[in-house]
């Protein structure tokens, strides 16, 4: 078994994700990177933000296959934060890979991290709305955010996605969404009002 697998192995027994079997997991996970190095920038890198990065999925698989890939992993629970610190250090990723004990709306907030991200990332961070509204504000004109999609997919809705500078790019096992404008400054709101009024709804 690889270091990877045992990692992952140890994130499920301690609750991070659900019981499904670890390969399965590590390929879904694969499904995000044709998108992510799609874009990779002049310096032949590729900034990502993991919202409610959890266990280290899709994180960890992505940067175990791909050493152009940077990603700044973010969750609110120090016990995961914690985990993933030891991860990164056991996988030989810190070089690449940050782990921050932040809420993503106030991330997202702040104006040093605005639009200067290639692509966010998701899996199960949370309702739908509240994942396009707090990553798009982080990725840059030309980049993406990058969601989990269920077997069933969704009808996104074209005019909130361009509510915050997105638009519907790819549908599939993930869904991809591209940065065509600027997110207005409003956004993202408070996780208070991003619960109480959404976006939409899906």
């Amino acid at each position: 078994m690889s270091e990877l697998h045992n990692v992952l192995e140890r994130a499920r027994q301690l609750g991070f994700f659900g019981p499904s079997e670890i390969e399965g997991q590590i390929n879904h996970a694969l499904a995000f990177l044709p998108l992510l190095t799609s874009i990779k920038s002049e310096t032949d890198s590729v900034s990502i933000v993991d919202l409610g990065a959890g266990g280290g999925l899709p994180s960890l698989p992505l940067l175990e296959a791909e050493p152009s890939l940077s990603i700044s992993m973010l969750d609110t629970s120090e016990r995961r934060c914690s985990f993933l610190t030891w991860a990164i250090s056991e996988l030989g990723f810190a070089q690449r890979a940050q782990v921050l004990h932040r809420r993503a709306e106030e991330f997202a907030s702040e104006i040093e991290n605005r639009e200067t991200f290639d692509a966010v990332i998701a899996r199960g961070f949370g309702p739908p709305a509240a994942t396009i509204e707090s990553g798009a504000p982080l990725v840059r004109l030309g980049g993406l955010v990058v969601i989990s999609e269920p077997p069933k997919q969704r009808n996104w809705p074209a005019e909130a996605l361009a509510t915050v500078g997105l638009e519907l790019a790819e549908t599939g096992q993930v869904v991809a969404f591209s940065k065509v404008a600027e997110s207005p400054a409003e956004f993202p709101r408070s996780w208070k009002h991003i619960k109480a009024k959404p976006l939409f709804r899906i």
